[in-house]
């Protein structure tokens, strides 16, 4: 079970998560034109990567909180 965000595959999104010293708290877009990713480890790594998949309602609670705990 995902305590953030899955992957179309099914994987669990880490977040945060940095890509190219950029801090991420959800899914993003960056270089990946316009389709949502996001990292399965902390540090981005190549083939360590996931497309995002659909945001259900337990998942934006956890976002929610993921974002604003860090602060």
């Amino acid at each position: 079970m995902c305590d953030t965000r899955k992957t179309t595959d099914g994987d669990c999104c880490v977040f945060p998560f940095t890509y190219h010293g950029e801090v991420y708290y959800d899914c993003t877009t960056r270089d990946f034109d316009g389709t949502e990713w996001c990292s399965l480890k902390e540090d981005y790594a190549p083939n360590s990567w996931g497309y995002c998949g659909k945001l259900g309602r337990d998942n934006i609670y956890m976002i929610y909180f993921s974002i604003f705990w860090h602060f």
